[in-house]
């Protein structure tokens, strides 16, 4: 599995089109997996690579597994490409439409977006499932919104 870090400054030289699973998977619980494993499938039957996105920093506590640990979950639930965005300062100001735009659909190429359904993004957390969905014709992706899996 390829791991690519990313601030978001790069200049696109992705040349993948994705399935991008969205989240902080500090835990890589269940639900997670079955995020993944949703993406997986839904990049295979659409032709894309399967991806994933998830976030680093200094702010980012709570973390059960490692970045390390996590990769090896994320490539057996069917995953081939991990982003991971350094969530810095100038990342924390980003606006929810920004990330959509800048980010998932403009540097990752995301033409399908898998998250759950309490999934928010962007500048205090302003950007949400609503967002996803209404800003998706505007630029060209399709997605998949989960509720949580309860045991």
């Amino acid at each position: 599995m390829k791991i690519i870090y990313t601030g978001g400054e790069e200049t696109v030289c992705n040349t993948n089109e994705y399935a991008l699973c969205l989240g902080m998977f500090d835990g890589v619980h269940i639900g997670h997996r079955y995020l993944i494993e949703k993406t997986a499938e839904a990049a295979a039957k659409r032709g894309l690579t399967a991806g994933a996105v998830t976030f680093i920093g200094s702010g980012m506590r709570n973390r059960i597994y490692l970045l390390e640990q996590q990769a090896e979950i994320f490539e057996e639930c069917g995953t081939d490409t991990l982003f991971v965005i350094r969530f810095d300062e100038r990342f924390k100001n980003t606006s929810p439409e920004d990330f959509i735009d800048k980010y998932l659909c403009g540097y990752m190429k995301a033409k399908h977006i898998v998250c759950g359904s309490d999934f928010t993004f962007g500048k205090n957390k302003a950007g949400d499932v609503a967002m996803i969905r209404s800003l998706s014709e505007k630029y060209g992706y399709s997605y998949d919104i989960y509720e949580k899996i309860t045991l």
